[in-house]
């Protein structure tokens, strides 16, 4: 399997000689991190299962761990100054630690709260966000979550 990485961090995989954006999603996330990994197409179909990463090219390994590192990065929300929604999008502008964001989801996506009781986000780009304590905009929240 031959993998390469954009600029913006899109992932490419090589198939056919042709080159296929794809994402991967790991299947057992956290027992087994670096094993049973879904390379996926745009519409989320699975076009590849990679065993274990070691079972990669040295290049292709270290781009596959540089996308997976980017991918598991998590923006802390603080805040929330407005959620709204037009044209089959909700949008967010929020305050995160890393300063103020703005990001889309689709109405059909809901934020989903994990076990430790965080609020768990995920963009139309797979960017990741989470929510444990805000400091203003939970009146604002409740009604989506």
């Amino acid at each position: 399997m031959q993998f390469k990485l954009a600029e913006d961090k899109k992932l490419f995989w090589l198939s056919d000689e042709d080159w296929v954006s794809v994402e991967i999603k790991a299947c057992f996330p956290n027992s087994h991190p670096n094993k049973y990994l879904s390379v996926r197409n745009d519409k989320g179909v699975e076009l590849a299962l990679i065993e274990k990463l070691d079972d990669l090219s040295l290049d292709s390994k270290l781009i596959v761990d540089e996308y997976l590192k980017f991918k598991s990065f998590v923006f802390k929300i603080v805040g929330i100054y407005k959620i709204s929604e037009d044209f089959g999008l909700r949008s967010f502008e929020v305050k995160t630690e890393s300063g103020d964001r703005c990001f889309q989801m689709a109405l059909d996506d809901w934020p989903e709260i994990n076990l430790r009781g965080e609020i768990q986000l995920e963009d139309l780009h797979g960017e990741q966000y989470s929510i444990e304590n805000l400091e203003f905009g939970a009146k604002i929240l409740s009604a989506y979550v």
